[in-house]
């Protein structure tokens, strides 16, 4: 995800870390049911202190459970949290002392790659919260209220279809990664093919496409010229063959403009 940020030129990356399992591990210790769970996750999800407080209190859940659980919506910051979640959590047993060593490996991989990257580490974070199994991570940038990418782990993909396995994945927007990229616009570079079921324009451009050439075919009844799709060439039909040639230079910049 870093890297795919990186290569789009999108800069001042902030990284966001949390891990699903914390939460997971107390809820089940505490012994809340469905419904007291979803209540408390959302009011995690809003850092609602009060109301968290109020609920468990209420709930009156065995000790030390509701204390570890108020925890969670203020073990927030830097890498240091991780030092704080592990004293107030040390009892709280095998499963989240390995999530939090997890994060601390994590993070020190990021920092022998990333060495400048700043990162907040959010054991109350719980989004994909039903879908994800382990860490979850997010990235944001200055003047984005929302996330441009994130993702985390999520085992056990594809059991129901009979092949259980281990996964990592991520999501971005594509049209916000152009809009915040610092990329410099690049001159088109593609060759656009007509839309007519021919035979030898089929073969030209499975030519064209296995030389390593971009060719954007259009649509019947597509209005788009050339120069909007990207292109600064197209194919043509002379006599019985079919050409590439040059697109005129005004004719691409002026379909770019509009």
């Amino acid at each position: 995800m870093l890297e795919t940020l990186s290569v789009a030129g999108i800069g001042n990356v902030h990284l966001d870390l949390g891990h699903v399992a914390v939460f997971r591990e107390l809820v089940r210790q505490a012994g809340l049911d469905r419904e007291r769970e979803a209540l408390l996750f959302e009011a995690l999800q809003r850092k609602a202190l009060p109301e968290i407080r109020q609920r468990l209190a209420a709930w009156a859940l065995p000790a030390p459970c509701g204390r570890w659980l108020a925890a969670l919506a203020e073990l927030n910051g830097g890498p240091e949290t991780l030092d704080e979640a592990e004293a107030l959590l040390a009892m709280g047993g095998e499963g989240i002392g390995e999530a939090l060593i997890t994060l601390r490996r994590l993070i020190a991989a990021l920092r022998r790659r990333w060495p400048e990257l700043p990162i907040h580490v959010d054991l109350g974070e719980l989004r994909g919260y039903r879908y994800h199994t382990g860490v979850v991570f997010a990235a944001y940038v200055p003047g984005q209220g929302q996330a441009v990418a994130q993702g985390g782990r999520y085992d056990e993909i594809g059991q129901v279809f009979g092949r259980a396995r281990p996964a990592t994945g991520f999501s971005a927007d594509l049209a916000t990664l152009l809009q915040l990229s610092s990329m410099p616009e690049t001159a088109a570079v593609g060759i656009y093919a007509p839309a007519m079921e021919d035979t030898a324009l089929e073969q030209r451009i499975t030519a064209l496409r296995n030389e390593g050439e971009r060719v954007v075919q259009a649509l019947p009844g597509a209005v788009e010229s050339p120069g909007a799709l990207g292109c600064d060439r197209e194919i043509m039909r002379q006599d019985s063959e079919w050409i590439v040639v040059p697109l005129p230079k005004s004719f691409v910049q002026r379909d770019r403009n509009n």
